[in-house]
């Protein structure tokens, strides 16, 4: 994975946060929150797992 790969994962998760602000039911709002939790862990693995020079 590449630093590529976390950008497009953070992007997936804020998606989903702003689904969730403008999901009306709660059910919804929840799912949207455990996929953004989801998507953020990925980045998470991502950032962990690229190389960083220094």
């Amino acid at each position: 994975m590449d630093d590529n790969d976390a950008d497009r994962y953070l992007r997936q998760a804020n998606a989903c946060l702003e689904e969730a602000q403008n999901a009306t039911r709660v059910a919804d709002k929840e799912a949207w929150l455990k996929l953004s939790e989801e998507w953020m862990a990925m980045a998470e693995k991502a950032q962990r797992e690229t190389p960083h020079e220094h």
